[in-house]
């Protein structure tokens, strides 16, 4: 299979945006959405709240919902409420997709919730390996990295992302680009799985389930991700050359 290289750029026709207010007792978080365009936009979010656990695991929880944004409007999607004084860390994530299902709009706020004197503070995570200069060069500034999402519907398709995000993670895979597993209706009642590398299609199978065949699928969809990922590298690195 053969890949295209494409840059993902967000937030430039239509802007994810979560606000952050503190009161006594909670975190506040509102989402919205800005849209740049002058036609309205057919669109859907998912705003995910992850929290990292003690025994190293991760919980997350998600609200979607598609909605319509006029031209040049802006618009509350949604919001979350927090504990302030909660030592564990969290990402909330807020993603708006277009009527295509592509990924248009992001953005994400880290609460590290590890300093003792103030639990509250949080940032906007950048990719430590820019400099000032070139993380200014991103349309948002932000770089999301190692996020796989997950769009299934039935069990065997759940099963794949569980096993494909368990082997993911003990490769140590820290993609720079959001991989997202979608779960797509095909032929008759059959549903196909689709795994993307930002917007790139690295791999896709009707879905069976048979734990050896899910295993089988885990298998090959990450080993084209870590390909596509070196490619990438490869082609960064030859750029830069010239």
């Amino acid at each position: 299979m053969g890949y295209t290289a494409q840059g993902q750029i967000y937030n430039k026709d239509v802007a994810a945006k979560l606000d952050v207010e503190f009161n006594d007792e909670f975190i506040n978080i509102i989402a919205s959405g800005l849209n740049k365009t002058s036609i309205d936009k057919s669109l859907r979010y998912v705003i995910t709240a992850f929290v990292l656990l003690e025994d190293g695991t991760t919980v997350k929880e998600d609200k979607e919902e598609r909605f319509v944004l006029p031209a040049a409007e802006k618009k509350v999607l949604n919001s979350l409420t927090l504990p302030r004084r909660d030592l564990r860390r969290k990402i909330i994530l807020l993603l708006i997709y277009d009527e295509n299902d592509k990924i248009i709009g992001k953005d994400r706020v880290v609460f590290y919730g590890d300093d003792k004197k103030d639990p509250d503070l949080f940032s906007f995570e950048q990719d430590p390996n820019k400099n000032q200069q070139e993380a200014m060069d991103e349309p948002d500034g932000i770089v999301l990295r190692g996020l796989v999402i997950e769009n299934t519907k039935t069990k065997p398709a759940r099963d794949f992302y569980r096993e494909y995000y368990a082997n993911y993670l003990a490769k140590k895979v820290n993609s720079e680009f959001i991989i997202t597993i979608d779960e797509l209706l095909a032929l008759g009642t059959n549903t196909k799985v689709e795994v993307k590398v930002g917007d790139a299609l690295v791999w896709q199978f009707f879905v069976n389930p048979r734990s050896d065949y899910i295993s089988d699928m885990a298998d090959i969809a990450l080993n084209r991700t870590i390909r596509y990922l070196q490619q990438q590298k490869r082609d960064q690195n030859t750029i830069r050359k010239y």
